[in-house]
């Protein structure tokens, strides 16, 4: 996503000290800058909150970056920290757009009145992070060593894949698929269950989720 190296860059910041502020990993800001991978809602309100970005011009393309106008000519650095990872990166002395102060009203009221939504949302962003930044790389190795046996297997000799000792030398290079077989089933129980979880807020109309005004 080219917005999100676009923010980085008005705030003079490295991907390193950028990545910190958001708490991701740097290759996991590489590939949003880069498209590779998903900018999740998580990362956009801490944007909102942190950054000061504004909404509008992050999913409209309207407006500035920012929510208001700061002293210096290109508008991005007054009043943000040095950026090192550890400090609290925030503007001060801004005023926000109306969006983004009922974002924040949001976030305050949610602490006051339902701590277990505040707590189930980070559950969720946590999740969200995990599977779009982690799951696939978990997969990685373990191709690596599938493809190399069957690489072997067909560079073998037709005749000894006939022997049971040299069937049993590529089983045991393989013998992590079987060690981890009840762990396998535990993730594919649980990847089935956020499926069907999907499947039905897919299916589920929009009027059943919009807040009723008149309460």
């Amino acid at each position: 996503m080219q917005k999100i190296k676009a923010i980085r860059e008005a705030l003079n910041l490295k991907q390193s000290e950028f990545s910190a502020a958001l708490d991701i990993s740097q290759t996991y800001l590489s590939a949003i800058e880069t498209g590779r991978r998903q900018f999740t809602s998580k990362l956009a309100n801490i944007l909102f909150k942190k950054f000061n970005v504004s909404p509008e011009w992050l999913y409209n393309d309207n407006g500035n970056i920012f929510n208001s106008t700061m002293g210096n000519t290109n508008g991005v650095n007054d009043g943000v920290n040095s950026g090192k990872p550890g400090q609290n990166l925030e503007y001060t002395g801004f005023k926000d757009s109306p969006n983004v102060a009922k974002v924040k009203l949001f976030w305050k009221q949610v602490a006051l009145y339902d701590t277990e939504f505040d707590e189930s949302f980070e559950d969720y962003s946590s999740l969200e992070l995990l599977l779009t930044d982690g799951i696939g790389a978990c997969f990685t190795k373990p191709n690596e060593i599938i493809n190399e046996v069957f690489a072997d297997i067909q560079n073998a000799d037709y005749n000894d894949i006939k022997k049971e000792d040299i069937v049993n030398q590529f089983i045991k290079r393989l013998s992590f698929l079987k060690d981890n077989r009840e762990l396998f089933n535990e993730i594919s129980k649980s990847v089935k269950k956020l499926i069907a979880f999907s499947d039905v807020l897919q299916n589920t109309s929009l009027n059943e989720v919009k807040t009723d005004k008149k309460k």
